[in-house]
């Protein structure tokens, strides 16, 4: 190893011409430089040289400058090696290394040996005081930093805590109470179950209604929920309709705010209550809860509004019925072709899935369709009502077979895959009037031929014999489209699987009764080259008998004994079957004295009560509609059904009882018809 510096000079030589450097400087190195220690003798040369570039031979030839901050870090990158070749019987070159670093890093450079003494311990105390400052600092920082810690952890705390009491704690007490809920017995399904008593049963002369016989009250979703572009609510034909066509309807009315019941539903309930009433019909908006027709757009805080709806009924002791649909088709699908199109029955299908699986653990009553007939021919046939779809003649019947389908594949679906654990009952609201003989010439083919027409068209292939639709008008229509010049049936045709699935898919009889007509044959030439429809292809002319009585509703004559005609039509064709009349009811101005509604509903439940009790009919209950007044479709708001009256100018929407709600209270806790 050479023991040469790497400096240009050797040590102890003062370079020519290098007159900046001190005199004494130079003749010290020279005389000192043969008895000097190597450390010594290079202390002097750093001495003598303070700012020229230094470079050590232990420094693996790293060139360091004295000025440089990052020079002094490299020396002192390895200080930890100098105490072991001080040490040891390394080189003088190795302990010449050491000894350079030192004086860097210590700033020795040019001072007297015994100042470089005190100025290392001086720096040393320094560095000790300035790390202990230093760790003061960071202890004090340390402190503080522990302190915003914990205030973060308590505010995120306070949060989760604040998410709880205002989130957390109320689902859990809301799925405790609705455990509890669960637990509730199902009265109507068990009426409905079993077959009802006809032992006549009489109280003071008077006959009374069995015990398990069940009253109940209905409603609709677009005629009472307002609300029609809330919380992610989707348009429904009905708000497409009051909306692009307000001339369509009474006074331009429209179902948008409605009785608002979407946020005062608990003042239905509380009606409900009041009442007595065992049980309460009422439909979910598909357009509400699935805004585009499928779980795609499953909206959240419908869900939200129709729990709290279910739970609120059921800890009142009301049971909920609910409708699937209540003619309020979602836009988005009817843009697909609505009932007309074979598109519906799967998304129909995914719709009852998700309400079976939302809210099927505490319904134990489902209606899939509300008075399809009605539905079908005034929406898809004639065009008059929500959808508005004019194909008169074959519309009805496309929108009718895709009803049924629809219908089978949700009842399937809840067979095969919830009523095992649900343990709930399905139908489907099926409505038509009674006919009486107009003439006496083929007055019992005419009556016939309307009923089939009418009850049959949907009846026929839930409850019959060979699931398919009435004999008379499969052979009629296939007749008149014959001479229409078609190829094929305007009435569809159900294929063998179609009829399997539909057959027996309905686990009571449901049914809407208001009134009655007088029918006689038409006796004239089928025309082909006119526009065909369902009153043309059924050859039926109808009219009313002069001395029925009308209610406000241009349609509505009371015949009370058409509902027991009915009830009787449905008992020989159908074996008797489970009915559930799920709506009745009468049309007025809404005053408060509605003496007219008290008589028709009490000449409507004697008629009742005859049928049960004297003709053996299986009648387990009674749906009055409705509870309050609501939308009453084209009519808008100028008829009213309402046991309760509703003010639709005054903001606060309040439910008032008439004097029917009182008469309806009788009727449930005393079993019995009042006549005073």
């Amino acid at each position: 190893m050479s023991g040469r510096s790497n400096s240009p000079h050797p040590i102890g030589d003062c370079p020519a011409g290098s007159a900046s450097l001190p005199a004494e400087s130079c003749s010290i190195n020279r005389s000192a430089s043969a008895s000097m220690s190597s450390t010594h003798r290079l202390s002097a040369s750093f001495a003598a040289t303070p700012n020229r570039w230094l470079s050590s031979p232990y420094s693996s030839g790293r060139s360091v400058a004295t000025s440089s901050p990052i020079g002094l870090s490299s020396f002192s990158q390895q200080s930890s090696s100098c105490s072991r070749n001080s040490s040891s019987d390394a080189s003088s070159l190795s302990r010449h290394g050491c000894a350079v670093r030192w004086a860097v890093q210590y700033q020795c450079v040019g001072s007297h040996p015994f100042e470089c003494a005190e100025r290392t311990i001086a720096s040393i105390g320094n560095r000790k005081a300035h790390k202990k400052k230093k760790s003061n600092q960071l202890c004090t920082m340390g402190l503080r930093y522990q302190l915003l810690a914990v205030v973060l952890l308590v505010l995120i705390s306070l949060h989760y805590c604040n998410g709880y009491i205002t989130t957390g704690l109320p689902q859990l007490i809301e799925h405790g109470r609705r455990e509890k809920l669960l637990l509730l017995p199902s009265n109507l399904k068990f009426a409905l179950s079993k077959t009802p008593s006809h032992q006549p049963i009489r109280k003071n002369g008077v006959f009374r209604f069995p015990d398990d016989f069940l009253f109940g009250a209905a409603t609709a979703a677009y005629q009472i929920e307002g609300a029609w572009n809330e919380d992610g609510k989707g348009p429904s034909v009905w708000d497409t309709l009051t909306h692009d066509h307000p001339e369509l309807v009474v006074e331009r009315a429209t179902g948008d705010r409605a009785a608002d019941s979407y946020h005062l539903y608990t003042s239905d309930i509380e009606s409900l209550a009041t009442v007595g009433f065992d049980f309460y019909r009422f439909s979910i908006a598909w357009s509400r809860l699935l805004p585009r027709g499928d779980r795609s757009s499953l909206n959240v805080q419908a869900v939200e509004y129709y729990n709290r709806l279910i739970d609120e009924l059921l800890a009142n002791g009301i049971e909920p019925v609910v409708t699937m649909l209540h003619y309020d088709v979602p836009q988005y699908l009817q843009n697909l072709g609505g009932f007309a199109s074979p598109l519906i029955v799967d998304y129909f299908r995914e719709y009852a899935d998700t309400l079976f699986q939302t809210f099927g653990d505490r319904v134990k009553l489902w209606i899939t369709h509300n008075e399809p007939y009605d539905f079908c021919v005034e929406g898809y046939g004639t065009g008059k009502t929500g959808p508005l779809v004019y194909a008169s003649g074959v519309g009805e019947y496309l929108c009718a077979h895709h009803v049924l389908l629809s219908h089978a594949a949700a009842y399937r679906l809840y067979s095969e895959k919830y009523r095992k654990n649900q343990n709930g009952l399905m139908g489907i609201t099926l409505s038509g009037r009674y006919y009486y003989p107009a003439t006496n010439a083929t007055a019992q083919e005419a009556v016939d031929r309307a009923i089939e027409f009418q009850i049959g068209w949907f009846a026929d292939p839930l409850f019959g014999e060979d699931g398919n639709y009435p004999a008379v008008m499969r052979n009629e229509i296939a007749k008149h489209s014959l001479l229409e010049g078609r190829t094929r049936s305007r009435l569809p045709t159900f294929t063998d699987t179609d009829r399997t699935l539909v057959r027996g898919s309905a686990d009571f009889f449901a049914y809407n009764y208001y009134s009655s007509r007088l029918v006689e044959l038409d006796s004239t030439d089928y025309d082909p080259l006119q526009t065909p429809s369902w009153q043309r292809d059924a050859r039926i002319i109808q009219s009313v008998d002069p001395g029925w009585s009308r209610a406000k509703s241009s349609w509505l004559y009371v015949v009370p004994e058409g509902l027991r005609g009915i009830l009787n039509w449905v008992r020989k064709r159908y074996h008797n079957p489970n009915v559930l009349i799920t709506e009745n009811g009468y049309s007025d101005d809404g005053q408060l004295d509605d003496t007219e509604r008290i008589d028709y509903y009490a000449r409507h439940l004697n008629a009742v009560l005859g049928a049960l009790l004297e003709d053996g009919c299986n009648v387990v209950g009674f749906t009055a509609w409705s509870i309050i007044d609501n939308f009453e479709w084209l009519r808008g708001y100028s008829e009213k059904f309402g046991l309760f009256y509703v003010n639709f100018s005054d903001p606060l929407l309040q439910r008032i009882p008439k004097r029917s709600a009182s008469f309806m209270a009788r009727v449930i806790s005393t079993r019995t018809i009042p006549t005073d």
